[in-house]
């Protein structure tokens, strides 16, 4: 299962940064925590390569969203074929 972590700058605009936090903790792959200033660490855990892919392109396009630092990332859990399912090459040992 793909686990990225990663930091969240939020817009410094308040209902934009409200509805951003809202979202966030209403998004059941996301794990928040705790906002330092207009950033917040947050944690995806997704079940495959594809909901990891559509998770982190669905924080890219949230609104009150103004940047994203990623920090760390693990997929060493998957196999070549979960890869595959979403445009990586597969690779043979």
């Amino acid at each position: 299962m793909p686990i990225v972590s990663a930091v969240l700058t939020l817009s410094q605009t308040s209902t934009l940064r409200a509805a951003a936090l809202a979202a966030l903790q209403a998004a059941p792959a996301v794990t928040l925590g705790e906002a330092h200033g207009d950033r917040v660490p947050v944690v995806l855990d997704t079940p495959n390569r594809a909901q990891d892919k559509a998770a982190w392109d669905a924080l890219e396009s949230l609104p009150g969203v103004t940047f994203i630092e990623l920090v760390f990332a693990d997929f060493s859990d998957l196999s070549n074929h979960q890869d595959a399912d979403v445009g990586a090459v597969e690779s043979t040992p």
